[in-house]
């Protein structure tokens, strides 16, 4: 159900109609809930039974697109305001079709997955919408990215497979999949305790794998990292689902009972892993401009919010809030009831006043102003007067026997020092000039106590900036105290003398006499609420999806079909070359029947070009293709490339498996220089993994009669010879250094001074002997760690009386 009729619909609100549809009073189709249970249970057979006919055909690795296609109609469909608020209701019991297939579907389709039955069958559309849902639940949320997960775990090394995993987490994290689900999670309310922890338990599964992605994919991609998964723009992408949940949820929670503590969970979790990320400034001031823009439901919300975070990240939460926010919105952030949660009084109360310092004023403030607010909201509902026991008058004792102390005021910096004396006169300028409530005599006793306790500690202290600091302080505090004596002749009159101060210390003076007369922003929030039109919140945080829309880079073409990454490239060819013809021009006109513009083919790719594998796992299945000639040939033509770069960083059984390959491939269709392609590429497995690769080849020169030729053999003895030569030869090295040495001796602008110099004093000084030459640099032999490794297992063979080559 929505809210009440008569709410304002805004559709040009950012977040597509952030404010809740007005919904009838009558539902006119109650009369067909019979049929509409029906059509319910008809529809939840003929999933699973959709679900169950995919699998099969799955494990019959036969054409499954058109079940496929069949199990994605079922799925929900975009995330809208009517779902958000209930009055579009699911049309199957999602959870238990999640619990039961989806799961085993995604697990089937990804160890299905390559390169070959992607093209075959054209699934790439297919299967987006199928890992991709826009209004899936949690469940669904959490099996996607296991299964996603654990097949980017099970991948050796960079493929085709890969970059399909990766494309699905960037459509997971970039649709509305996330907010979907993170709003389907606060709506679950569990009476039976273990049933909820479970649930959370999930969750926090869920949540961890989320926050741990850009680490998981940085570990497997080795340095090729995707720009998506920095954490500048990933953060920037989790925390715009985190505003968007916040704002759908104020929209629902009067009608519906919600459960924070998933969201919280899921913020805290962000927070604590990603506390230096700036972005987290930016949602702060999403929620700065939120509070004070929005209705009181959003306000409500974010308390509820704050209230279930994690202890491990009330610190920092409180710290950013305290520094991004205004004072009106830290008051509306920032409830009374926080207070009463250990974790934040223990932040607030205690850890940022006295156990930390903070340069920024702005969070002095915006603290004094907070637990102004505490006080003045306990004592309205007592008998309207301020004692010891408010939030602001118990900090202030604090502080003052903190300050006061001779002994902590010998053991702690001036740094410390003066933020304590910045807090008091902060404090003590609220609580006189905005607090606008009477102070009870023994508060007003007690703050008077414990500040003239303190002064004689600042007088006899050797230190001038400290003596600086004492008399300044106390002269404040005595001014905003003077307030409560009406009569005039009782005032106590204190004034120093600071023009024999130190330059360095007046400025002391000028601090802390500046925040005594700092005016509190602290009054009723008297804006028009913002409905029909975007607030500076919206337009921020259209911003920061801007920002993360500019850094995603085109989606890879390397699972879409051939025909359509043609066609791509052809159109982007003819467009470029066409605005080209027309900024050259030419000297005869074009006739009105020569419209079109020639086509350039000069710079046209060729079909075999594009099919060749850019990754070793691919470049295994291009080698045993039997079907398409391009995909062979390109194998053949980049295999010792790929083996040079990827090799090295890459499983070592792998290159036996390619060795293994290109020991026994023949010549299937007609391919330039097959013979040196095939000797290059199993040279360079062996260079790159000789001890490996040269112990399997003369394990292989040994098998029996029948399995290899005499030919083969002697491939095999020309291997080893050639690659034992490369790893010896010293004109490898050689070429490095000259390669290194080059781009150095290009830069060179100007000659050194000191060179220019030695070099004129040479020229005047007579040299009666000569310095001995340095010998040339030597270089390291590969070879020679491994030469026994080519050698012995050649001259033992197996151990037994090998037939094979007799």
């Amino acid at each position: 159900n929505g809210k009440a009729p008569g709410t304002q619909v805004s559709n040009a609100d950012l977040l597509m109609g952030l404010n809740s549809p007005s919904s009838p009073a009558i539902n006119p189709l109650d009369d067909f809930a019979p049929i509409q249970v029906f059509q319910l249970t008809v529809g939840a057979d003929r999933l699973m039974e959709a679900s169950k006919t995919l699998l099969r055909v799955l494990r019959e690795n036969t054409n499954p697109r058109a079940e496929m296609e069949k199990v994605t109609m079922f799925l929900p469909g975009p995330l809208t305001p009517q779902r958000i608020v209930g009055t579009d209701s699911p049309l199957y019991d999602w959870d238990k079709f999640t619990e039961i297939c989806y799961g085993k579907l995604l697990s089937e389709v990804l160890r299905r997955f390559n390169n070959e039955w992607l093209k075959k069958f054209g699934l790439s559309g297919c299967l987006k919408r199928l890992f991709v849902v826009e209004s899936g639940s949690d469940i669904m949320l959490h099996e996607s990215l296991m299964s996603l997960c654990d097949e980017m775990r099970s991948c050796q090394g960079p493929s085709v497979k890969l970059d399909f995993i990766l494309e699905m987490f960037k459509g997971i994290l970039f649709s509305d999949h996330l907010t979907s689900a993170v709003i389907s999670a606060c709506k679950r309310n569990f009476e039976d305790d273990i049933i909820a922890e479970s649930f959370m338990t999930r969750w926090d599964e869920c949540v961890q794998l989320i926050v741990s992605l850009p680490n998981r994919v940085a570990n497997k991609l080795k340095g090729k990292m995707d720009r998506f998964f920095t954490p500048e723009i990933y953060i920037k992408n989790i925390l715009v689902h985190v505003a968007k949940s916040l704002v759908y949820m104020s929209m629902i929670k009067e009608d519906t009972q919600l459960n924070f503590r998933p969201l919280s969970v899921f913020l805290s979790r962000v927070i604590t892993n990603y506390k230096l990320n700036p972005s987290l400034s930016s949602f702060f001031q999403v929620l700065d401009y939120w509070c004070t823009e929005r209705e009181s439901s959003f306000c409500q919300t974010a308390n509820t919010l704050l209230e279930f975070m994690e202890t491990t990240s009330v610190e920092i939460a409180s710290i950013l809030i305290l520094k991004t926010c205004s004072e009106k919105s830290t008051i509306l952030l920032l409830s009374p009831e926080l207070l009463e949660i250990s974790s934040w009084k223990y932040v607030l109360c205690h850890k940022i006043p006295l156990l930390t310092i903070h340069e920024n004023c702005k969070i002095l403030t915006n603290l004094i102003a907070f637990l102004g607010s505490v006080t003045k909201y306990t004592a309205s509902k007592t008998d309207g007067i301020v004692d010891v026991t408010s939030a602001l008058p118990c900090l202030l004792l604090q502080l003052l026997t903190v300050w006061g102390d001779k002994s902590a005021m010998q053991h702690t910096p001036q740094e410390q020092h003066l933020f304590l004396s910045k807090l008091i006169v902060l404090g003590f300028n609220y609580l006189c000039n905005f607090l606008d409530l009477p102070l009870h005599n023994s508060l007003k006793s007690a703050l008077q106590t414990s500040l003239f306790r303190g002064m004689p500690s600042h007088l006899e202290n050797t230190t001038e900036r400290v003596r600086v600091m004492g008399m300044i302080t106390t002269e404040c505090i005595v001014r905003h105290l003077n307030r409560f004596v009406e009569e005039k002749d009782k005032r106590v009159n204190l004034e120093f003398d600071f023009s024999k101060v130190r330059s360095e210390n007046s400025t002391v003076v000028d601090i802390i006499r500046n925040l005594s007369e700092y005016k509190f922003d602290v009054g009723e929030n008297n804006e028009k609420k913002i409905t029909t039109l975007k607030s500076r919140g919206d337009d921020l945080l259209e911003n920061i999806i801007k920002e993360v829309e500019c850094e995603i880079p085109i989606p890879s073409d390397h699972y879409k079909t051939d025909s359509n990454v043609e066609a791509s490239k052809l159109i982007k060819n003819n467009k470029e070359q066409g605005a080209h013809v027309l900024e050259e021009g030419s000297e005869s006109e074009l006739d009105s029947d020569d419209d079109l513009v020639p086509y350039d083919l000069s710079n046209d790719v060729k079909a075999a070009v594009t099919k060749r594998p850019k990754y070793l796992r691919d470049l295994l299945e291009g080698l045993r293709d039997d079907n398409d000639v391009d995909i062979w040939v390109g194998s053949l033509e980049v295999c010792e490339e790929l083996i040079y770069k990827q090799l090295p960083d890459d499983d070592v059984s792998l290159g036996i498996d390619l060795l293994d390959i290109l020991l026994c491939l023949e010549r299937r269709v007609y391919c330039e220089n097959f013979d040196t392609l095939r000797f290059s590429s199993a040279v360079a497995i062996v260079v790159v993994c000789p001890e490996a690769a040269a112990q399997y080849l003369c394990k292989q020169f040994h098998e029996d009669i029948g399995k290899y030729s005499i030919a083969q053999r002697m491939f095999m003895l020309d291997i080893l010879s050639a690659a034992a030569r490369v790893l010896s030869s010293p004109k490898s090295s050689d070429k490095q250094e000259k390669t290194v040495a080059l781009p150095n001796t290009s830069n060179v602008k100007e000659p050194d001074w000191r060179s220019v110099v030695q070099a004129r004093i040479a020229s005047h000084t007579r040299t009666f002997c000569q310095p001995k030459k340095t010998p040339k640099k030597g270089f390291e032999n590969k070879f020679a760690n491994v030469a026994g490794s080519f050698f012995f297992p050649l001259l033992r063979g197996t151990g037994r009386i090998s037939p094979g080559i007799v």
